[in-house]
């Protein structure tokens, strides 16, 4: 899961099944007026919105959207406390048509109504803070979210050695089929993998030749990286050395490898390909 403030994203599986998603999702939830602990709330077509049961007086805590990307499906969303959001919200649109009503009808002086709307503009500020501040990892519908659709425990990380600068080979990268870099930089590439992350972009090819190219895109729980040389009739698959039916890298572990790619590498440290 990548998360800034309140934000947040899953991804959740390859091939983008939206609708075995929903009802995984549903799985989830318990009856709305149970008293029990537990994620409520309704998926409607791609849209998801959860809250913590009863105690939470069936506020929603977390908004999202199920979405296809690529070769991958991803929940993206924030979390948030409706009633704090619009309670803080709520006061400022009401204490500025109450300074505005005054000034109309000349029972407020525009001294007077200075300082209602300085504190209007307070609690909208308040109110955009304590939204942004909402941290997905303690939020306890999210918490849920990401038990069902990210590993319970990680692989040891890829540490690979990178090539010197003086074994560069002329990389070209295209993005998502839409855009191309050539050549392309490491910079480059990491900014790529990025968007890919942020679900801006779909996936990634770097090529040094038609024969010769590595191709990485988002996948269950990661991401997959497909590589092929001359000599090969089709891409193969990255896998985990140490444990050969492992395909699936996490986002740093990509960007080493596809980095090594750009940066002239014929061999990867703890990856083998199948």
């Amino acid at each position: 899961m990548r998360k800034r403030g309140s934000l947040f994203v899953f991804s959740i599986g390859a091939n983008g099944d939206v609708a075995d998603t929903r009802r995984r999702i549903r799985r989830l939830l318990g009856p709305w007026f149970d008293r029990t602990p537990g994620p409520r709330g309704f998926v409607v077509g791609r849209l998801v919105c959860l809250w913590s049961g009863m105690h939470a007086h069936h506020q929603p805590e977390c908004v999202a959207l199920i979405r296809r990307d690529g070769w991958a499906s991803r929940i993206q969303g924030m979390t948030f406390s409706l009633a704090t959001s619009f309670a803080l919200l709520l006061l400022p649109v009401g204490g500025t048509l109450w300074a505005a009503s005054g000034l109309v009808d000349g029972s407020l002086y525009p001294m007077g109504a200075l300082p209602i709307l300085v504190l209007c503009l307070a609690a909208v500020v308040g109110g955009v803070w304590l939204t942004l501040r909402s941290d997905p990892d303690r939020n306890p519908v999210v918490k849920a979210l990401r038990r069902e659709f990210e590993p319970l425990s990680q692989p040891k990380p890829l540490r690979l050695d990178m090539p010197t600068e003086g074994t560069t080979i002329p990389v070209r990268m295209d993005v998502s089929g839409s855009r191309t870099v050539d050549p392309v930089g490491v910079g480059d590439l990491v900014k790529a993998l990025d968007d890919i992350e942020d679900g801006a972009e779909s996936y990634v090819i770097l090529s040094r030749s038609e024969s010769d190219f590595m191709q990485c895109a988002a996948s269950v729980h990661g991401y997959t990286i497909e590589l092929r040389v001359a000599g090969d009739e089709w891409p193969r698959m990255a896998r985990r050395a140490a444990d050969g039916h492992d395909a699936t890298f996490q986002l740093e572990e990509a960007k080493q490898v596809m980095s090594a790619y750009v940066l002239g590498a014929k061999r990867f440290e703890g990856v083998e390909w199948s």
